[in-house]
């Protein structure tokens, strides 16, 4: 596979819009949500050799454990990530999500 085609293979993803934060595993539906307000994502950039970040930024995250980012393409949930966040205090957080479209032999 060429560079051009991990672009394409990576740009695909660029339709994720959303995040949220989990208290436990979403599970293949968005589940165990946090109750902190969905955010949007930054603009996806054109990928560079098959990789792209988006940030998501999260304005005010109570104390508490969230081990899950989920993602969205609007309201289809579209996968979970493991984070593992941990706060003990109301802060601000923004996690960043890189995408890698690979070849894997």
């Amino acid at each position: 596979m060429n560079q051009d085609q991990l672009n394409l293979a990576c740009a695909s993803f660029q339709n994720v819009d959303g995040a949220t934060l989990h208290t436990d595993h979403p599970g293949n539906t968005g589940a165990n949500d946090s109750g902190i307000t969905k955010v949007s994502l930054t603009a996806w950039p054109d990928p560079v050799t098959g990789v792209m970040s988006a940030d998501a930024p999260f304005p005010s995250v109570p104390a508490g454990e969230f081990p899950y980012l989920g993602l969205w393409d609007g309201t289809v949930f579209i996968e979970a990530i493991q984070i593992n966040l941990v706060t003990s205090q109301t802060i601000p957080v923004t996690v960043t999500v890189e995408h890698h479209a690979k070849v894997r032999t």
